[in-house]
């Protein structure tokens, strides 16, 4: 049989719609066709659009459901947690030192059309060698599918078992996708190609390029990798007991219970990843000398992490799901274990002496993140928040009340959008009226105080309103009307897309003139309580919580992420 020649092929490109989402996701294919064999490979890519649209999913949220290999670029090059879905380059690829690679990729990723290719195949010996797969990516790069401005990411070497594949054939394949400009994202197995002509990636010699970060295998303990012990220990699965398999990897070599497996993970971070509570006791309880506890302070990991900051970001990565799905968050529980994971790390450095573990799963259990929330929940920030809203607002009303000269007070006053439409219908005298305006203060009042004593609760207001305003609590006025129209308020001033983002702006606005509140409140410590309006509403007692609820609207690209370049550098309003 004659050797084909180059003017034999052709090649097609076409696309089909995604089955779910048509307008977010197409399958790309490349076709070479053979003047007489017919079809002789194939290129097959995932075109990515990162639009949402109202009830539809951001797209990097359900690739998980399009394959392992779709799934596994999705979570190890972005954030597919970060706006729940949206997808932004995973920060220790543009800033850690180490897994930064090159450093010619950055957020540029988080915008734009991707192309993943998928597969790249020839599918006979007889037409291998005629340059047919780079011929594919450029066909690729150059078609509609891949617009100007788009970024075309590839895996080059397929995933096999260790020893599986020669160093031979894994340069070729990286040598096949540097001949077609594309360059390492970070140090991970995927490389990117810019359709920017001027993009950092387009004038980084092959050569200068740098190379995957390759991982060991995990040591077999009890028939089983350890790590795979520790994976399946929380799921009730059957496997070996992990204390034992611990015990017997330290006692065969205390260096086996540092080993990482192919992802670059410790059994330490293991463990913290699948919350195992029972396999983090264990490893921190193996004798000093075994280094474990020194691994506490390293950020020897994938995404450039120590132990804790990774058990953190798991932490918070779970609440910003359940608020995006439920539009609020139950806290955690002593089922949980990811606290008693942060307690375990903790103490091991020497953090919490005398502080029990229950204890401490209390302190954090509505997600304090900052070690300064009053009772778990009121970060101060949000104690700051309110308080200047309470007076602020109580201030407008005292205006209102100068400005009429006898009543009733109109509905359209501040803070009658608070009052039921049964208790205000026809409007409210100037009494009433003066005492709703005594209970807003004393919100404020009750919030320059410290710790518990000084949360926004009913119970905690009535008493410093004493009977100051009886004209407005005898006239069925609930002391939780102030309270809902000073959260709400709030609420409503905070960033985009919870509110218009006008308290922040002023906050600005002062911190630049020097006032010395908004000094202060820029140098507090940011917490994930911050914002959280739904957990004071609920710790209220407020009568319509489902306003506070997020319902997603906290994670919708476009929201607050699109408002940090108005606040000032290095402030950290949130």
């Amino acid at each position: 049989m004659s050797t084909p020649s180059l003017d034999q092929y052709t090649l097609k490109v076409f696309a089909v719609p995604h089955y779910e989402y048509p307008d977010q996701l197409k399958h790309v294919f490349v076709e070479v066709l053979h003047t007489t064999d017919g079809e002789v490979g194939r290129l097959e890519a995932l075109q990515i659009k990162r639009f949402c649209r109202p009830g539809v999913a951001c797209i990097f949220g359900i690739l998980d459901n399009e394959g392992p290999e779709v799934a596994q670029f999705a979570s190890r090059l972005f954030q597919v947690e970060d706006g729940f879905g949206h997808g932004h380059l995973r920060p220790e690829l543009i800033n850690h030192e180490h897994l930064k690679g090159t450093g010619v990729w950055g957020q540029e990723l988080d915008r734009s059309v991707l192309l993943y290719v998928e597969n790249i195949l020839v599918y006979e010996r007889r037409h291998k060698g005629k340059g047919l797969p780079s011929r594919m990516l450029q066909v690729l790069a150059q078609c509609e599918y891949a617009p100007a401005g788009s970024f075309l990411v590839a895996r080059p070497v397929p995933e096999a078992p260790e020893g599986r594949l020669s160093e031979e054939k894994r340069a070729a394949f990286i040598s096949l996708y540097h001949k077609n400009g594309y360059r390492r994202i970070g140090r991970t197995s995927y490389m990117g190609y810019s359709k920017n002509p001027l993009h950092a990636s387009r004038s980084l010699p092959a050569h200068n390029d740098v190379e995957e970060q390759r991982y060991g295998s995990s040591p077999i303990v009890l028939g089983m990798p350890l790590h795979e012990i520790i994976k399946r220990g929380p799921l009730d699965e059957p496997v070996p007991d992990v204390d034992r398999a611990i015990r017997l990897a330290y006692t065969k070599d205390p260096a086996l219970t540092k080993v990482k497996d192919e992802s670059g993970l410790t059994p330490l971070h293991m463990a913290v990843k699948c919350e195992n509570v029972s396999a983090v006791r264990s490893l921190l309880a193996l004798p000093t000398e075994c280094g474990i506890r020194a691994e506490l302070d390293l950020h020897d990991h994938p995404q450039g992490l120590s132990p804790e900051e990774a058990c953190k970001s798991a932490m918070s990565t779970t609440r910003r799901m359940m608020e995006s799905i439920t539009g609020t968050w139950s806290g955690w529980t002593f089922t949980n274990g990811a606290p008693h994971i942060l307690y375990l790390i903790k103490r091991a450095r020497g953090e919490l002496a005398g502080i029990r573990e229950d204890a401490f799963i209390h302190t954090i259990r509505w997600g304090c993140t900052c070690g300064q929330c009053a009772d778990g929940w009121l970060s101060p920030r949000m104690r700051y928040r309110l308080m200047e809203t309470a007076k602020r607002r109580a201030d407008a009303m005292k205006r209102t009340v100068r400005g009429l000269k006898q009543g009733p007070v109109p509905n359209g006053a501040p803070g009658m959008e608070a009052v039921p439409a049964d208790v205000s219908s026809g409007g409210v005298s100037m009494a009433f009226y003066k005492g709703y305006e005594v209970c807003v203060r004393a919100i404020g009042t009750v919030l320059e105080r410290p710790e518990e004593a000084g949360l926004p609760l009913p119970g905690l207001v009535h008493a410093v309103v004493g009977d100051r305003a009886n004209q407005f609590l005898l006239k069925r006025g609930l002391v939780e009307y102030a309270l809902d129209f000073i959260v709400y308020a709030a609420r409503s001033e905070s960033l985009p897309p919870r509110g218009t983002g006008a308290w922040d702006v002023r906050q600005t606005e002062l911190y630049a003139r020097g006032d010395e509140d908004a000094v202060r409140y820029a140098r507090m410590v940011q917490c994930d309580n911050d914002c959280d309006f739904s957990r004071v509403a609920e710790q209220a007692g407020l009568p319509d919580q489902i306003k506070y609820r997020a319902h997603g609207e906290l994670h919708q690209p476009g929201g607050a992420e699109s408002w940090l370049p108005v606040i000032a550098a290095g402030m950290g309003f949130a």
